[in-house]
């Protein structure tokens, strides 16, 4: 006759590393799961701010009067601080400015993830118009892009629009953290 000694006899379910081997392939795939989830995320956000700078442009032609873009309704728009979006304020005196580019400001404020009393050249819309001969006859606008924001490593990006009607990506500005304005009599595009 044959006997079975007890420590042969199988009790059934799994043993603790098989347990830790399932809980580790699913944190593997979770963890992958989250960082494409965040990346996709910010190139959303991207879209929309490159959608509001189109936007703008149209704010902009709307009020190009005589061959002018206008200082007093077209320009950065200033806030009262610690108020923040959307019910930001503007500060007394710019009252005239566009109130399309002041939504477009908040909006894109809302996409960067700051407030309206943020007066950091990165943040909100940037508005930039020829100097000297020639002034405010054309100007470029940027905005930085939401996804090149809180990582390191990574080149700061800014979506650039301009009256001669170019839109595009502006990084790697030779170490300067915003794009330079124009000198003087210089036509405003994008760098």
């Amino acid at each position: 006759m044959i006997s079975i000694s007890p420590s042969r006899l199988s009790v059934g379910g799994f043993t603790f590393i098989e347990l830790l081997v399932v809980v580790s392939i699913i944190s593997l795939f979770a963890s992958i799961f989250i960082a494409s989830f965040n990346s996709t995320r910010g190139k959303a956000k991207d879209g929309m701010v490159q959608n509001y700078m189109a936007q703008l442009r149209t704010v902009a032609e709307n009020n190009h009067l005589a061959g002018v873009y206008s200082s007093v309704t077209f320009q950065r728009v200033p806030y009262e601080s610690g108020i923040t979006p959307p019910d930001c304020v503007i500060q007394t005196g710019f009252e005239a400015i566009e109130s399309n580019l002041v939504k477009l400001d908040q909006n894109i404020r809302v996409m960067q993830g700051v407030d309206c009393a943020t007066t950091n050249a990165e943040k909100g819309i940037n508005i930039i118009k020829q100097t000297g001969a020639g002034a405010d006859t054309s100007y470029f606008a940027y905005a930085r892009l939401p996804s090149t924001e809180n990582f390191t490593g990574i080149a700061r990006a800014w979506w650039c629009i301009d009256s001669s009607g170019n839109s595009k990506k502006v990084t790697n500005l030779g170490g300067t953290s915003i794009p330079p304005a124009p000198p003087n009599d210089v036509t405003a595009l994008c760098p």
